[in-house]
């Protein structure tokens, strides 16, 4: 868990004159301290009762990318991954959809004002 002296420390190593540890500070910033720090606002947010439209604003992000990046601030789970369709399946699923394709015309095809293609 990140706390705000790690930030702070991280933060003035940023700011050092050896490249070396002030390239290090900065990944450390990017890759562990703001990530954690926009969770931890986005929980507070939540907590003090904002919509995800207010905090997707705040962050100026799409709504869509925070609501799966913090779904889990809610206490919901995830939903369930779905599985790959198998060969047969994928034309089945064709084949449906052409018969569907098939009844539509059908069905336009009987009425008089809309010509058949």
């Amino acid at each position: 868990m990140t706390s705000p002296s790690v930030i702070t420390g991280h933060h003035a190593e940023a700011f050092t004159s050896d490249p070396r540890r002030a390239l290090v500070a900065v990944r450390d910033l990017l890759d562990d301290d703001l990530p954690w720090l926009e969770r931890r606002a986005v929980l507070l947010a939540r907590r003090d009762g904002r919509s995800w439209g207010e905090i997707v604003r705040a962050l100026d992000r799409s709504r869509q990318a925070v609501r799966q990046r913090y779904l889990a601030v809610d206490g919901r789970p995830p939903p369930l991954p779905r599985r790959p369709l198998r060969d047969d399946e994928r034309a089945m699923t064709g084949w449906y959809a052409h018969l569907a394709d098939l009844r539509r015309r059908d069905e336009f095809s009987t009425v008089d004002d809309i010509p058949a293609w």
